[in-house]
């Protein structure tokens, strides 16, 4: 059954070290949004084709001390207790293989 997979955009981890940990992927910073207090990330997820996305929301302070900017690459990590699994169907979105 095709399900959607959804996390909050300030839930997602980013600049984690252990490449190999569940659930932690790279990708690459596709746009960047200033929103005040805090800057909202486009990412392209890696390992998973060119067409998946993620939203990511993170502190300006944080955007510094990643030296976080256009096109780098980050690591991130779902945590898998704040991940929320949906039937595709009830997304509106055609699922993928």
């Amino acid at each position: 059954t095709p399900v959607m997979l959804t996390i909050r955009p300030e839930d997602i981890r980013l600049g984690v070290d252990d490449l190999s940990a569940p659930n932690t992927t790279t990708t690459r910073v596709e746009e960047i949004e200033f929103l005040g207090s805090f800057y909202r990330l486009m990412l392209r997820l890696d390992a998973l084709g060119d067409t998946t996305r993620l939203v990511a929301e993170v502190s300006s302070n944080r955007m510094r001390d990643l030296k976080i900017e256009y096109k780098s690459t980050l690591s991130i990590h779902l945590p898998p207790s704040l991940l929320h699994v949906y039937p595709a169907e009830m997304s509106g979105i055609e699922a993928r293989a």
